[in-house]
């Protein structure tokens, strides 16, 4: 491959933790190779055989028999769209702006693995899981050809998803179809995400835990996927087998991921398959990153550009590994502050080391303690300090290279429900917040509200709405601006049957809170509809002139707010509002909590 000037002098900020590959993408020669990208949503590299022999993936297993293992490869959060996000552009978080699952999108100024391939002579395809990945946020740029239909019939307790065996059969339709030209195919599975429930006819679940059966599942639609390849001798192809993130399964007191950063959730599989057979077998423990896998397509392709990526070329033996010991790879986690109001977190993995900045700092030895139970953080130790050094270089540099343009999808009110049916709360945009900002709570410190939330949210799949009115009244009293707290607590205040006082003081108080103030236009539209519920039309008022302000091309806003007039007999006013709602168009943001949207609640599980 051809590295110009700009990429030598690239190389010269290694030292900083944060390497640009500076490529603009050229169309070369002939492509040689098909590739195929196969991405496990949720799954942890220690469930899978070929890193973990309590464990057993048949047809994983066999594939990383002839393939680069990479034993830690890290993402660069632990959420699905900015982690994808980053496997097809090569940018950290901070440089493409995705930093959240929802109203967050790839802007089209960042130039996708896809329109890279497509321009150099490829057929390209996508195949996703889940509503996730829907081409409203972006990704589906530079594909001839994007799979992203799910079901028709959501339900508020179930994903926005489709088994693996359908995805499976739609990637083989496509490609099955006649081509002159090599392929990029993208597959992606999402069944290992919560909750786990594989198909009735799959017999794992009988014998296996079922985040372990829903992986085995996948593994035999691998398996299926992987045999329907051409032959190598007649159309050879690259094979990248890889996941977004991990799954907390209990560990730190995190079930599901997005409340933390360790390795549970971060640290992915990585599989690398050349056609050639080249490296087969190998093992690689030198720490890579997701964003590592677009330049070095780009490299063994012999494709230039001059966009300056993020990533490095995955090392393929011990000798290119010995090279990348000095980098360090960035990650980010803003879940918790859209989804909780808590503090996210930032950090670095520089070779055995692991930095995570949040209002307490968090250092671990990786080599000596895997499991991050021993921070060793001390401000006074030289170690520390050279780290903290490390993080601050690389968080300057990135801000310093950050989007310029943050795009957000359009979404329809459907498209908001299944948002939330996969637990993301954050699906407005609103100006982002620092990813760690000491005056929030830490979620360390949280894990009792955590438990709660979770508690709250199973009574609310079980439609055990006054249980969970009773739990969240706790949270809120405990944590007066938890997030998701507040939206389960403002799904249920229009419930029959339910005390609505409760809610309603408590959303009063959230709404008003000094330090974490509620700006959720679904919080304060459910609240203002209950106020309106309960005749108490002077506090409706209020509550629809502050939704207005932050929502003003909102027709609903617009109009609850004239109902909430007329009933405290301002009628003047009431006919002006109506009036100006009846001359919007269709709202730009989202309006959930409108009159006209009430069913059953939206009942987001933890993520």
């Amino acid at each position: 491959m051809k590295i110009g000037l700009a990429a030598v002098l690239a190389l010269l900020i290694v030292g900083a933790g944060l390497v640009s590959w500076p490529w603009r993408v050229a169309a070369t020669k002939t492509p040689r190779w098909n590739i195929l990208l196969i991405t496990l949503d949720t799954t942890r590299a220690d469930r899978l055989g070929c890193y973990d022999s309590n464990h057993d993936t048949p047809a994983i297993d066999a594939f990383s028999r002839s393939s680069v293992r990479f034993d830690r490869c890290y993402a660069p959060a632990p959420l699905t769209l900015p982690s994808h996000c980053s496997l097809m552009t090569g940018l950290t978080p901070p440089r493409h702006g995705v930093h959240q699952n929802g109203p967050d999108r790839l802007d089209s100024e960042f130039q996708t693995l896809a329109e890279v391939l497509r321009e150099n002579g490829y057929e390209t395809a996508a195949v996703v899981g889940a509503f996730v990945l829907d081409r409203k946020f972006g990704l589906s740029a530079g594909f001839d050809h994007y799979d992203d239909q799910m079901p028709e019939e959501t339900s508020s307790v179930r994903y926005a998803e489709r088994r693996a065996h359908e995805v499976t059969d739609a990637a083989l339709q496509w490609l099955k179809q006649p081509r002159n030209s090599p392929f990029f195919l993208w597959v992606h599975y999402f069944d290992a995400h919560a909750p786990y429930d594989s198909p009735q006819y799959d017999p794992a679940f009988a014998t296996r835990r079922p985040y372990d059966a829903e992986i085995h599942y996948v593994d035999r639609q691998v398996g299926r996927l992987l045999a329907a390849l051409p032959a190598s001798d007649e159309a050879p192809t690259l094979v990248i087998l890889t996941a977004d993130h991990g799954e907390g399964l209990g560990q730190h007191g995190e079930d599901t991921h997005g409340l933390f950063s360790y390795d549970q959730t971060l640290r992915v599989p990585l599989l690398v398959r050349l056609p050639d057979g080249r490296h087969a077998g190998q093992s690689i423990d030198a720490p890579v990153a997701l964003v590592d896998v677009m330049p070095s397509l780009l490299a063994w392709l012999d494709i230039e550009t001059s966009a300056a990526l993020d990533g490095l070329q995955l090392p393929l033996d011990a000798a290119d590994a010995a090279r990348t010991t000095d980098r360090a790879i960035y990650f980010e986690n803003e879940f918790p502050t859209h989804t909780y109001g808590w503090s996210g977190q930032e950090g670095i993995v520089a070779g055995r080391h692991k930095l995570i900045r949040t209002p307490q700092f968090e250092l671990y030895d990786l080599e000596q303690d895997p499991d991050e139970r021993n921070n060793v953080f001390d401000p006074d130790s030289e170690r520390s300090r050279r780290l903290l050094s490390r993080l601050e270089d690389v968080a300057a540099t990135l801000a310093a290279r950050s989007a310029s343009t943050m795009s957000a999808a359009t979404l329809e009110d459907e498209d908001v429900a299944r948002l939330h049916a996969l637990g993301y709360v954050g699906v407005t945009r609103t100006p982002r917040p620092d990813a760690v900002a000491e005056d929030l709570p830490n979620p360390k410190n949280m894990l009792d509200v955590y438990a709660q939330v979770q508690t709250a949210t199973h009574c609310f799949e079980q439609r055990q709405f006054a249980a969970a009115t009773n739990k969240l009244l706790q949270v809120i009293a405990a944590d007066p601006g938890n997030k998701r707290a507040l939206r389960l607590l403002a799904a249920s205040a229009l419930n029959e049957g339910i005390d609505r006082s409760g809610p309603i003081d408590a959303m009063l108080v959230a709404v008003q809170d000094p330090i974490r103030p509620s700006r959720d236009t679904f919080v304060l539209g459910k609240l203002g509809l209950a106020l309106l519920a309960e005749q108490r039309g002077e506090e409706a008022v209020a509550i629809f002139r502050k939704l207005q302000r932050l929502d003003p091309s909102s027709a609903a806003a617009c109009a609850s707010l004239a109902e909430a007039l007329r009933q405290v007999g301002n009628s003047a006013e009431a006919a002006q509002w109506k009036a100006r709602s009846q001359k919007l168009a269709r709202p730009c943001s989202v309006t959930e909590w409108a009159p006209a949207a009430e069913s059953a609640p939206v009942v987001p599980p933890s993520n």
